[in-house]
């Protein structure tokens, strides 16, 4: 027996989907205008270019841009160390700084192997 609030919620994934679609149909019809357009444009190109070629026109020349200068501005940062860790409680201790403690020297091997004969 399926209760009313699962028949609900299928009602609503339902709507939910076809919504969905209707979205992706859209997506898609736009993205087919945009190809043709796109094909159109290209297609217009190619064709004024058969054109000058035909007629013997040279090439027109290439639009010359100068690169864009950026200027990088110099800023100052100060950086300052961290504050010492205060205590919460009152009788815990302070530390203010942890001793550096240097790693311990490897130790050596002291099984050797036989080299064979």
């Amino acid at each position: 027996m399926t209760t009313s609030y699962i028949l609900q919620r299928q009602a609503e994934l339902k709507e939910m989907k076809r919504l969905e679609r209707q979205v992706e149909q859209s997506m898609m019809a736009k993205a087919m205008s945009d190809a043709i357009e796109r094909h159109a444009a290209d297609k217009a190109r190619v064709l004024a270019k058969e054109a000058r070629i035909a007629s013997g026109e040279p090439a027109p020349k290439p639009v010359e841009t100068k690169p864009e200068v950026v200027e990088q501005k110099q800023v100052a940062v100060e950086i300052t160390p961290p504050a010492p860790v205060v205590a919460q409680t009152p009788n815990a201790p302070v530390f203010a700084e942890t001793p550096k403690v240097s790693p311990k020297p490897k130790a050596t091997s002291k099984k050797t192997t036989k080299k064979g004969k």
